[in-house]
């Protein structure tokens, strides 16, 4: 019997803050991730406003550069006209109406020049050549009834349109005297002075029905070239007319951009291109730049397509949200966490509790176990000896019985006298196992047992058993287990008497042991050539007082192998029967890893010693 000690259970109540609410480690974690998203927020927006900018200043400089680049090659038609026009004055001829119309048909007006109206031929008439000049051309243009330079103007110098192309889109611009609306004379004069093509100031085309905002773009040619720029040598210009909304729809039209545009000649509008913004609010980016144009001062206003509000970054917007819904997330988590830990730590203590309340009832069972156990052993071990006292009476009073009254007695009563004695024997070779068996305990301390010496001492005590039956015993390479010589010698004991008793009367016993391991598992096989046992009688047997013949036929207690499953059951092992091959039995006993203190020569060892 063994003394037990109670185990001490240390109870701890955690923090208030650890059961309940948020640490302040949570709330710093949350109020960093906050700060960061903030920040990461704010970052990102800036950066994207300085992008935007920046794509912004370079689409609206893209966007004036088209405008400008435009205007440069109309320049270029327009000085193509007047080498035009100096070829023929240079071959001495004039030119007529079909070689400005061939002329314009040979640049393709409308293909490489998108926006124009078209282009034409402005010559300088002086007052006192009025007349001849409308007689003059009237023939050139019979299809015009009345042809002549309009309207009538008081000037000393009259500059009518001659030539224009296309003509049915122009007809009304034809005779046109420059000379009557000041902005086209102030455009002509300074063209004259400078040499330059020059454009007019804001007005209003006479072909254009919408009645929108205009100019007029000069390029001059004089009489002996450009050796002098006055007005008497002023022979006449070549000129294209625009409408500014058609001038940008086919400048910038095709264009891709997130910049509208407004373009003014001082307070005049030339340009204005409406936008969903204008409607929306203020746009987010605008600039103005002014810009010399052929004379004129263009201010180009350029503004975002995006309005103020919505021009605030998607992308910072998008973090700003993220974040939040992360942080918002992340404190839900800290929350459900700490109510966690908090319903964790209260099941804990009651399970502690409870465990406690169980390991104090486990250990008073165990006492209380272990006195029943030692009162038992000791009931075991008087009863039998009690018995067996009375047994041996009867016993010892039956042979002397058969002695006195032999000669006497007939076979009849002799026989009587002699199951008499042989069941007394056999009473006491039952009392003697149940004793045995009753006192079989676990081991304990630290012990161990070379099973190469144990299975030899064996044999060496079975020898004349052996001997008498003519049997032969092959004993492998053997493993040292953690366990008491005493209990693996009953085992090994009974296994080779079984093995012995029940063997075939025409064959000789050839009994073999031997262990082999696999994984983390020693099996010990001791095999047999005997009678074997039956498949359904194979788990019965380990059972106590279970036998499968009668006692005449073979002689025992019917308890050996359950001494046999007990001690490899204390073991921790199991203990089973197979038929093998040659018609026998084989006894596997599996013993775990722990019980094994050194291996085996091989895996599968081969028989070491052989005894006969």
């Amino acid at each position: 019997m063994s003394s037990t000690t109670p185990v001490a259970t240390e109870m701890r109540v955690a923090p208030k803050h650890a059961l309940g609410g948020l640490h302040r480690v949570h709330w710093a974690v949350v109020g960093a991730s906050l700060v960061l998203t903030i920040v990461a927020s704010w970052i990102t927006a800036k950066n994207a406003d300085q992008r935007q900018r920046s794509e912004f200043e370079q689409e609206a400089e893209q966007a004036v550069g088209l405008v400008l680049e435009r205007m440069e090659k109309y320049e270029g038609g327009l000085w193509a006209g007047v080498s035009v026009v100096h070829s023929f004055r240079s071959r001495g001829t004039e030119m007529q109406r079909g070689d400005w119309a061939n002329f314009a048909r040979s640049i393709d007006l409308v293909g490489r020049y998108p926006g124009i109206n078209g282009i034409g031929v402005i010559l300088h008439v002086p007052a006192g050549e009025l007349d001849a000049y409308n007689e003059k051309w009237q023939a050139q243009y019979p299809e015009i009834e009345g042809f002549s330079s309009k309207p009538q103007v008081q000037s000393r110098d009259h500059f009518p349109i001659t030539f224009i192309e296309p003509l049915e889109a122009n007809k009304k611009a034809l005779g046109l005297d420059m000379a009557f609306e000041t902005e086209r004379h102030n455009g002509a004069m300074r063209t004259m002075r400078t040499g330059m093509a020059q454009v007019t100031g804001p007005i209003v085309l006479v072909q254009d029905a919408g009645k929108t905002p205009g100019f007029l773009f000069f390029a001059p040619f004089y009489r002996d070239g450009e050796k002098t720029r006055t007005l008497e040598d002023l022979e006449g210009m070549v000129y294209a007319p625009f409408v500014v909304k058609q001038l940008m729809a086919g400048t910038l039209g095709r264009q891709a951009r997130s910049v509208a545009l407004t373009i003014r000649d001082g307070d005049v509008v030339l340009y204005n291109e409406e936008t969903a913004t204008s409607q929306r609010g203020e746009p987010a980016l605008s600039t103005t730049k002014a810009v010399q144009v052929y004379g004129r001062t263009w201010t180009f206003d350029i503004r975002s397509q995006a309005t103020a509000t919505g021009l605030a970054s998607s992308q910072a917007l998008t973090i700003l949200v993220c974040g939040i819904t992360i942080d918002v997330f992340l404190l839900c988590i800290f929350v459900v966490l700490s109510r966690s830990r908090h319903r964790a730590e209260q099941l804990a203590q009651t399970r502690t509790k409870q465990l406690s309340d169980a390991v104090q009832h486990l250990q008073s069972t165990n006492a209380r176990l272990e006195e029943s156990n030692g009162d038992l052993e000791q009931f075991a071990f008087i009863a039998s000896h009690d018995l067996q006292a009375p047994m041996r009476t009867v016993g010892n009073f039956a042979l002397v019985l058969k002695e006195d009254l032999d000669g006497r007695i007939n076979d009849e009563e002799k026989d009587v006298l002699d199951t008499m004695i042989r069941a007394t024997a056999r009473m006491k070779s039952l009392i003697a196992s149940v004793l045995k068996f009753a006192t079989i305990t676990k081991d304990e301390g630290d012990t161990q047992t070379d099973l190469n010496e144990l299975a030899k001492d064996i044999a060496w005590e079975m020898g004349p058993a052996l001997e008498a039956a003519g049997a032969k015993l092959t004993i492998g390479e053997l493993p040292v287990v953690a366990t008491s010589t005493d209990g693996m010698a009953l085992v090994l004991r009974n296994l080779l008497g079984n093995a012995l008793k029940f063997r075939r009367k025409d064959t000789p016993a050839h009994i073999r042991i031997h262990a082999e391991q696999q994984h983390e598992t020693l099996y010990l096989h001791v095999i047999d050539n005997g009678i074997g046992i039956a498949p359904e009688y194979q788990a019965k047997i380990f059972q106590v007082f279970q036998r499968l013949h009668r006692e005449d036929e073979y002689e025992g207690s019917g308890i050996g192998l359950s001494v046999c499953k007990k001690v490899v059951t204390q073991l921790g092992g199991t203990i089973s029967v197979h038929a093998n091959r040659e018609g026998g039995s084989t006894f596997s006993i599996c013993l775990p890893q722990s019980c094994v203190i050194s291996q085996t020569a091989s895996p599968q060892s081969a028989p070491a010693m052989s005894q006969h």
